[in-house]
C-alpha cells in the first residue's frame, strides 16, 4: 500500500486515516482530472471516503495480526492461545459464594430455592433442611459470575418462596468472585511465567505458583541468615503468600521446588509427598487483607453525574486491587487515580480533599504500609465522594 504502511526492522506502522483519504483523493484526481469535485457532501467524495476507511480497516487489520505474534501486544482470544505455549491459560470467571441463614418450620427442605440481595443479584441455595431450632446455614451461589459482592444482611429477599421458609439473610460478607482475567494481568502473568524453567530457585518457585490453577496473585521471600528475620521468617527458610488455588496444589507446588533441608513459614500447613512416597510438611502464607478507606470532597462542575463517581471508584478499586502482595498503597498516587488519569469526564469536578486510611471516617495524608503477607483491598462501598 505504499506510503500508507511499513513494515521493517522497527515494526509495522500505518499511516492515520486523513492520510488514507487524501490517497484516494489523489488518484481520482489523476483519473478524472484536477478539478473534481470530492468534499464530503459530494457521491465521489463519499466514494473516497468508502474505499479510504477500507483501507485503514485493512492496515488495522494487519497492524493486529503482526502484533498478536508478540506476548507484549497479543489480545483477546489470540492472547488465550498464545499463553498456552507457556503452560498457564486465562483465568475464567467465577461466581461468588455466601452462606445464609435461612429461617422457617423445622423440618422444612429448601431445594431450589434462591435468594435475592438489595442490588438485584440472585443467589442459589444448596439443598438443606431447616433445623428442629428454626434455622439452618447453607452455601449459595450467585447466578451473576464474576465479583459481585455482597456486605453483611444484604441477602435478605426470598426470591423463590416455599412453604415453612420464611427468612433469610447474610451474617457475613459473601466471598467475592472473579471476573474474566484481564489481558493486562495475563499479560503480566505470562512475563511471570518464563521464569518457571529459571536456573534460580526463588524465581523458578515464584513463576511455578503464579502458574497453578486460580492463583491470581503471589510473592515469595527468603531468609538466608541464620537469625529470624524482621518478618518473623525462621533462619535459612523460604516463604511464600498466595492469593487463590487450591491448597494442596500450592503445597505440591512449593515441595517440588524447593530445596532440600530448606525450611517453610506460613499458617496454612499440609504435607508433599513425592514420587518414591517421602513426605515433607510445608508451609505457607494464604494471603490476607488490609481494607481500606477513601474519603473524597469535591467542587462539581456542569456535566457531573453520578456515573462520573462510579467511575473514579472504578478507577481507584481497580489500581489498588491490583498493588502486588505487601505493597504499600502511596497516597499521591491516589490522585492521579481519582482523577481519572486526565480523561475528560474529569473535568467536571473538582477535588479539594482527599484522605486515606485503615477505617471507615478516614482521615490520613500519608502512605498506608501494608504487611509482608497482605494485600490491600478496596471495594465501592469504602470510597466515599461528597460535593462541598
Amino acid at each position: 500500500m505504499g506510503a500508507l504502511s511499513n513494515l521493517d526492522t522497527s515494526g509495522f506502522s500505518y499511516a492515520d486515516f486523513p492520510t488514507h483519504l487524501t490517497y484516494v483523493q489523489d488518484i481520482f484526481r489523476n483519473i478524472y482530472g484536477q478539478d473534481i469535485y470530492l468534499e464530503a457532501d459530494s457521491q465521489d467524495g463519499q466514494l473516497c471516503a468508502a474505499f479510504a476507511t477500507a483501507l485503514y480497516d485493512t492496515n488495522q487489520t494487519m497492524a493486529q495480526v503482526i502484533n498478536a505474534l508478540s506476548p507484549v501486544y497479543v489480545q483477546g482470544a489470540q492472547q488465550s492461545s498464545a499463553v498456552c505455549l507457556n503452560g498457564i491459560q486465562r483465568l475464567p470467571a467465577t461466581a461468588s459464594t455466601a452462606t445464609l441463614t435461612l429461617g422457617g418450620a423445622a423440618g422444612t427442605i429448601i431445594s431450589g430455592a434462591s435468594a435475592k440481595d438489595t442490588n438485584g443479584y440472585i443467589w442459589d441455595i444448596a439443598t438443606c433442611t431447616i433445623g428442629s431450632g428454626g434455622t439452618v446455614t447453607a452455601l449459595a451461589t450467585c447466578e451473576t459470575v464474576g465479583a459481585i459482592t455482597a456486605l453483611p444482611n444484604t441477602i435478605t429477599t426470598i426470591n423463590t418462596p416455599i412453604f415453612g421458609f420464611n427468612s433469610v439473610t447474610n451474617a457475613s460478607a459473601a466471598t467475592t468472585g472473579l471476573n474474566t482475567e484481564s489481558d493486562s494481568a495475563l499479560r503480566q502473568r505470562q512475563l511471570y511465567s518464563t521464569a518457571i524453567s529459571s536456573i534460580t530457585v526463588l524465581a523458578g518457585l515464584y513463576g511455578a505458583l503464579l502458574a497453578v490453577t486460580n492463583v491470581t496473585r503471589a510473592k515469595v521471600l527468603e531468609n538466608a541468615t541464620a537469625t529470624t528475620d524482621s518478618n518473623g521468617l525462621v533462619p535459612f527458610s523460604i516463604c511464600a503468600i498466595v492469593e487463590g488455588g487450591a491448597t494442596q496444589d500450592i503445597i505440591n507446588t512449593i515441595g517440588l521446588r524447593k530445596t532440600m533441608g530448606c525450611n517453610t513459614n506460613g499458617t496454612t500447613s499440609g504435607t508433599y509427598t513425592d514420587a518414591y512416597g517421602m513426605n515433607t510438611p510445608i508451609k505457607f502464607f494464604m494471603v490476607a487483607y488490609t481494607p481500606i478507606y477513601i474519603s473524597i470532597s469535591m467542587h462539581q462542575y456542569a456535566g457531573y453525574t453520578s456515573t462520573i463517581a462510579t467511575e473514579i471508584q472504578n478507577s481507584l478499586i481497580a489500581y489498588i486491587n491490583s498493588l502486588a502482595i505487601g505493597q504499600t498503597v502511596p497516597y499521591g498516587r491516589l490522585w492521579t487515580y481519582a482523577n481519572l488519569l486526565g480523561a475528560t469526564d474529569s473535568l467536571t469536578y473538582s477535588i479539594t480533599a482527599l484522605t486515606l486510611g485503615t477505617s471507615a471516617s478516614p482521615t490520613g495524608v500519608i502512605d498506608v504500609p501494608i504487611a509482608f503477607n497482605y494485600a490491600s483491598q478496596i471495594t465501592a462501598s469504602n470510597i466515599a465522594i461528597t460535593a462541598v
